[in-house]
């Protein structure tokens, strides 16, 4: 998990994530606020300590776009083997057709593929 971190999770951050200025400020001002009644103990996904409810915050927006952009990734890469194994069995007249078991994997809509929190095969 920490060198998935280190080398995927790093390049989606850079790429994906923007820290919102009006968030940051309401981060903020929930935090001076809670800070002397509340008690933050966690550890991120990089091993670090958190230890207060602004870093609390950031991890939190931040994990939630690296899942996001982890799956998508991970479905697109899925997709391209399933047409690669598609193009192989239509080339091979291959049969039965193993390309028939991820038609759950045949969506191009990229707005579609962000919004998905699962892609169990039983909602389709």
């Amino acid at each position: 998990l920490n060198r998935w971190n280190e080398e995927i999770n790093s390049i989606i951050l850079s790429r994906h994530y923007k820290p919102r200025k009006k968030k940051a400020e309401q981060i903020n001002a929930i935090s001076s606020q809670t800070e002397d009644i509340t008690f933050v103990r966690l550890t991120s996904e990089n091993g670090q300590d958190i230890t207060s409810i602004g870093e609390f915050h950031t991890e939190d927006d931040e994990v939630k776009i690296k899942q996001k952009y982890s799956m998508y990734y991970i479905y697109i890469i899925s997709r391209f083997l399933v047409n690669l194994l598609s193009g192989l069995e239509t080339h091979g007249k291959f049969f039965p057709f193993l390309r028939e078991y991820f038609h759950h994997l045949e969506c191009e809509d990229r707005s579609y593929i962000l919004s998905r929190k699962t892609w169990l095969p039983s909602e389709y």
